[in-house]
């Protein structure tokens, strides 16, 4: 017998005992009323309450007991692996794997690559010529009737001259210009120039770099010689694209140099105006372009010089003048000795360098 009808049956027993002396009192007729502590009404109520908590208890899910925990089986962690022996110092294995003694790198840190080396090229000829640069004015741009020391004017294997035999290793004692020594004597006396200095300190500064130059030149002559309609300019124009033709490696120059005032000498305006110009008629040529620097000096002490120097203020980063300050001259206050063509060609040189880094 399950909960509910036990508990029905207990109630259903005590009912009829109840009736049975409610029937026995009045079948004695005493007339008394016997007040019952419950009416059938609250015993039926309470009845049906016993049966709804039966019902419920009856239906409710029986208590599941816990499951113990069983705790997982510890794993067993491997040894580190004993460290390999560190191999022996191998040059040939060093080089065919640099990679090996790098220095450890950090997790997350980012090691940016240094840029590759540039190594010095070795026995150089005119097909590893780098920078090629044009060299144009008058007369200090020829070097005329200066000096030559053999232990300050000597050649460099990496700087070459366009000569009237073709591409060759700069010498003094070549045919650069004009078809001419400026000197009686090419052998014993040659004159100096400041492309060869030029060319001679860019090679020392970089020695990735193999310097090429191109001189034409007009002594005594004023800036509307070079006009871009004239003869001169014209003939610049040939022989820079003859040089060019000699070169498989190059398609335009690298450079300029100009070294003219001498003879317009004034601080005339009209002197800025046509240096302008001429800037501009050589940037419209195929072989040279507007990115290219073009760089002048200032004469020995002409008032010129201030039309010059505008190319250090015109915010245009490939233009620049070098100064001549403490530059000695032959005595006559326009034309530069020896030495001062040794230290101009440096300046250009370095104002190349700073431009084309």
């Amino acid at each position: 017998m399950n909960v509910y009808n036990v508990s029905r049956f207990l109630r259903l027993k005590q009912l009829f005992a109840t009736t049975a002396l409610l029937l026995s009192i009045a079948g004695c007729g005493g007339g008394a009323t016997i007040s019952s502590p419950f009416t059938v009404e609250q015993t039926s109520a309470e009845t049906r309450q016993e049966d709804t908590a039966a019902t419920a208890a009856e239906s409710a899910p029986a208590p599941v007991a816990p499951v113990p925990v069983v705790p997982a089986p510890a794993v067993p962690v491997p040894a580190p692996p004993a460290p390999e022996p560190e191999p022996e110092n191998n040059p040939l294995t060093d080089q065919q794997n640099p990679a090996q003694n790098d220095p450890p790198v950090e997790a997350g840190v980012t090691v940016s690559a240094e840029p590759p080396q540039q190594q010095a090229i070795t026995n150089p000829t005119p097909a590893d010529i780098t920078d090629l640069v044009l060299v144009t004015g008058q007369s200090n741009a020829l070097g005329a009737d200066t000096t030559f020391d053999p232990a300050l004017d000597g050649q460099d294997p990496r700087t070459f001259a366009y000569t009237d035999s073709g591409w060759q290793v700069a010498d003094l004692h070549q045919i650069w210009d004009q078809g001419w020594f400026p000197r009686g004597d090419a052998e014993t006396g040659p004159s100096n120039n400041l492309s060869l200095h030029f060319g001679k300190r860019v090679t020392s500064m970089d020695t990735s770099r193999v310097v090429g130059f191109i001189l034409v030149t007009a002594p005594g002559q004023p800036i509307s010689h070079w006009h871009p309609d004239g003869d001169f300019f014209n003939s610049i124009r040939n022989k820079v694209s003859r040089a060019i033709n000699e070169l498989p490696s190059k398609s335009r120059i690298d450079g300029l140099l100009w070294h003219q005032g001498e003879s317009d000498g004034e601080d005339d305006p009209a002197y800025g105006a046509a240096l302008y110009a001429l800037i501009d008629a050589f940037r419209s040529e195929s072989w040279y372009g507007t990115d290219q620097p073009f760089i002048c000096a200032e004469t020995a002490a002409l008032p010129v010089n201030r039309q010059l120097n505008r190319l250090n203020s015109d915010n245009d980063p490939s233009t620049a003048c070098v100064a001549a300050e403490g530059l000695g001259t032959r005595g006559d206050d326009a034309h530069f000795d020896a030495a001062a063509l040794r230290t101009i060609g440096q300046r250009y040189a370095d104002q190349y360098l700073q431009m084309t880094r």
